[in-house]
C-alpha cells in the first residue's frame, strides 16, 4: 500500500514539474519578444556576414565578439542591407572595432567577402603581366618596381574606374612616388626627367590594364553585392625582362 502511494506521489510530482516546465517562459524567447516589441518588428541580424536567427543572437557569448552595432535608422539600414533591413539591422562580428561602412561614393574598403578576380590572385598577376603594353624605350630601360592601383568595382563586379596611388621604384634607384590626383606624379628633383616620363608611361599602362579587367566576383557586405575598392599591385621589370613587340611578359 505504502509502495503504491509513493508511486502515485512520485507520478504527481513528475507531472507537476513537467507542467511547470511547459508553462514557465523561456528567457531567450522572452527577450526575442521584447526585442520585437521595442523595435516594432524583428530587425535583420547578421553575424560575420551570415544571417542569424534572434534565438541564435541572444544565445551568443558576448565575450567572444568584438563588435556589435544596432542600426535602427531605417534609411541607413536599408541602404546597407536593402529591403531586408527595413526593420533595422543588428551587425555582429568577432573582430573588435570592425565597422564596414562605405565611403561617400558607396564603395567599401574591407570585408569578409571582397571582390575577387576570376581564378584568384595567380590569375590576376598573369593577366596584368600579359596585358601591359609599353614603348620600346620602356622595354630597353632598366626600370624595376611596382605600381599600386586602386580599382573601384561595382556591384556587378565590373571595374567602374581606377587610379594610380603610388609607384615603388627599386632600380636604378630606390624611391616611392605618390601620385597627386591618381594620374599625375610629382616631379621630385631626385629623379631624372627621362625616368619620370617612362614611369608615367608605365603608370598609364597599369591603368589601362586594370580598366580592361574581366568582371570580378562581386564583394558581399550585409548579405548583398556591394561596391568595393581594391588595391592592385602590378610589378614591372624591364631591360632584363623578355619582351615581344610592345607587350611585357
Amino acid at each position: 500500500m505504502k509502495k503504491t502511494i509513493l508511486s502515485i506521489l512520485s507520478l504527481c510530482v513528475s507531472i507537476n514539474i513537467a507542467s511547470q516546465e511547459s508553462t514557465s517562459p523561456n528567457p531567450i524567447q522572452e527577450r526575442v519578444r521584447r526585442m520585437e516589441s521595442e523595435s516594432g518588428a524583428m530587425p535583420l541580424i547578421i553575424c560575420n556576414e551570415k544571417e542569424m536567427s534572434p534565438e541564435e543572437f541572444l544565445s551568443l557569448d558576448a565575450s567572444k565578439y568584438g563588435t556589435c552595432i544596432f542600426l535602427n535608422i531605417k534609411n541607413l539600414a536599408q541602404e546597407l542591407a536593402g529591403e531586408r533591413g527595413e526593420n533595422g539591422l543588428i551587425y555582429v562580428h568577432d573582430k573588435r572595432n570592425y565597422l564596414p561602412f562605405p565611403d561617400d561614393g558607396g564603395y567599401f574598403a574591407e570585408g569578409d567577402f571582397p571582390a575577387e578576380f576570376p581564378g584568384g590572385t595567380d590569375s590576376l598577376y598573369i593577366y596584368t603581366a600579359s596585358h601591359q603594353r609599353v614603348s620600346k624605350e620602356v622595354l630597353k630601360s632598366d626600370l624595376q618596381g611596382e605600381t599600386e592601383v586602386l580599382c573601384f568595382i561595382g556591384e556587378d563586379g565590373a571595374v567602374d574606374s581606377c587610379e594610380v596611388l603610388s609607384m615603388e621604384l627599386r632600380e636604378p634607384q630606390s624611391i616611392t612616388i605618390y601620385f597627386q590626383d591618381g594620374n599625375t606624379p610629382p616631379t621630385p628633383s631626385v629623379i631624372e626627367k627621362k625616368t619620370l616620363k617612362l614611369l608615367g608611361e608605365i603608370a598609364n599602362s597599369a591603368v589601362e590594364v586594370c580598366n580592361s579587367f574581366p568582371a570580378f566576383s562581386p564583394a558581399i557586405f550585409y548579405l548583398r553585392p556591394a561596391k568595393y575598392k581594391k588595391r592592385i599591385f602590378i610589378p614591372f621589370r624591364y631591360g632584363q625582362a623578355v619582351g615581344k613587340g610592345n607587350r611585357f611578359y
